[in-house]
């Protein structure tokens, strides 16, 4: 690495750390990995089940796919629990924190809040420092115009509300 390109932060590379569980990793990165899971498991079951419904023509390519969806499947879910511990580290949480994951109803709960809604802390933590790419997009936003705004200019002068409350 040139001495140029070198910061402070370091660089939010879910992929890279796939089965790491130190340090921190953004909702981004969680959201990546648990997509890229699903799709992983999603396709071959897909196609297994497709062929398994061709009867005992494609029982060996269901049973192939199939197969493969479980490897898949099992290295999706080790990579989705280390990214998660990394999700918990990133919101200021410990790794222990996943096994609420054994209480069926309340445990789900307080877990999709953890991972999927609880900001990050700022700065750095007791488990790193804050990734580059969350720096990067907590620059304000400017707001955007709807590509519906000369519709929903219209609707007023079109369908006048006084008409329909009176």
């Amino acid at each position: 690495m040139r001495e140029e390109e070198k910061t402070d932060a370091p660089r939010s590379d879910g992929a890279a750390r796939i089965f790491d569980v130190r340090g921190r990793s953004n909702r981004n990165d969680w959201w990546e990995v648990a997509a890229l899971s699903l799709l992983a498991f999603g396709f071959p079951a897909t196609v297994g089940y497709v062929c398994a419904l061709e009867g005992e023509r494609a029982i060996g390519w269901a049973l192939g796919a199939f197969g493969v969806a479980f490897l898949c499947g099992c290295v999706g879910f080790f990579a989705i629990l280390a990214t998660s511990v990394r999700r918990l580290h990133d919101a200021g949480f410990s790794g222990r924190w996943l096994q609420w994951a054994f209480f069926p109803v309340v445990g789900w709960a307080v877990l999709a809040v953890l991972l999927l809604f609880w900001p990050g802390t700022k700065g750095e933590n007791r488990y790193g420092a804050q990734s580059e790419e969350r720096i990067f997009s907590e620059r304000p936003r400017r707001k955007r115009k709807s590509m519906f705004a000369p519709v929903f200019a219209i609707i007023p002068n079109v369908f006048p509300l006084e008409d329909v409350l009176t």
